[in-house]
């Protein structure tokens, strides 16, 4: 069985009366992916910006590996393996898509330091970069201008920058062997409970989603 990953602890968090999270509770396992949804004004964002730590609740924790994230930076988070994308495109469109994707793996080689040779943690980042690009298959664009790109695949060379963030190993594979847990969020003051669960095998083509229960 895979471990969780990630876990999310009766989450409350509001702005001056306005209710944007509460009791929101979820794990994430090895090898899930994991979606969000919810109308406009759910708690979507507020969700992720918790998790990434831009957000502080008023109660609840987050989990990562074990690991209470309490009171830790958005750069800490990274740092452990906890990366996140945008919904606005945060590229630097003049650099290269290899380069992009650089930034993210310098955070997880550890970046440059007099005890070791320039030369060595450059090759450390690009070859960690380089992986991260087959395994999105973005390598015949490695060298294009993230800006040229057509938007879908600025997105997954977002999506790459992250993943190169952390030295987390590849799954083998496209894929790998995903299951697609989807947390829906209710909006509050409708009754029932704040979020519900669902997750199933995800195939080649399945579809990414899944209705939740409850």
């Amino acid at each position: 069985m895979p471990g969780v990953l990630l876990e999310a602890q009766d989450l409350h968090l509001s702005f001056r009366g306005v209710k944007a999270l509460v009791g929101v509770s979820f794990s994430v396992s090895e090898g899930d992916l994991f979606a969000v949804i919810g109308p406009n004004g759910a708690g979507k964002t507020s969700l992720l910006n918790v998790l990434s730590g831009l957000y502080r609740p008023q109660r609840g924790q987050v989990l990562f590996q074990g690991e209470n994230l309490a009171g830790q930076s958005p750069q800490a988070r990274v740092r452990k393996g906890l990366g996140r994308t945008f919904q606005n495109l945060e590229l630097f469109r003049g650099m290269t898509v290899l380069d992009n994707v650089k930034l993210g793996a310098e955070l997880a080689v550890g970046g440059y330091t007099d005890l070791v040779p320039r030369a060595q943690i450059e090759w450390k980042i690009r070859r960690h970069a380089e992986e991260v690009l087959d395994y999105l298959h973005l390598s015949p664009y490695r060298h294009a201008p993230a800006g040229a790109l057509p938007y879908g695949l600025q997105k997954r060379v977002e999506v790459a920058r992250a993943v190169a963030s952390t030295r987390r190993p590849l799954s083998p594979g496209p894929f790998g062997r995903l299951r697609v847990t989807t947390v829906r969020l209710r909006g509050f003051g409708r009754g029932g409970p704040p979020c519900g669960l669902s997750e199933r095998p995800l195939g080649p083509v399945s579809p990414v989603y899944s209705e939740p229960r409850g």
